[in-house]
């Protein structure tokens, strides 16, 4: 997973806490072991790689208050428009 994070360690790097908690988030989406306490599957699809699979095409995750505020803290002087990563 480390490889994957070569585009946000550009952009967030320069700052360490704002990296670290866009990490921890992601990580959290894609490794988390009690999904179903904070994502649920908005859309599906049909997987074009391996027909007959569904695909989640969107999810809804939710974030407690704090959290959410303590990353878009941490970003705020990021030079980039950290608002591309959330949507509301």
């Amino acid at each position: 997973m480390a490889n994957q994070f070569g585009m946000a360690k550009m952009m967030l790097g320069r700052c360490p806490s704002c990296y670290y908690n866009f990490r921890s988030l992601f990580c959290a989406m894609t490794c988390g072991t009690e999904h179903s306490r904070y994502l649920t599957v908005k859309d599906t699809g049909t997987s074009s790689l391996y027909p007959g699979r569904e695909t989640v095409e969107s999810i809804n995750y939710n974030l407690a208050g704090d959290f959410a505020e303590r990353i878009l803290t941490s970003c705020r002087f990021v030079d980039l428009n950290i608002h591309i990563f959330f949507k509301e």
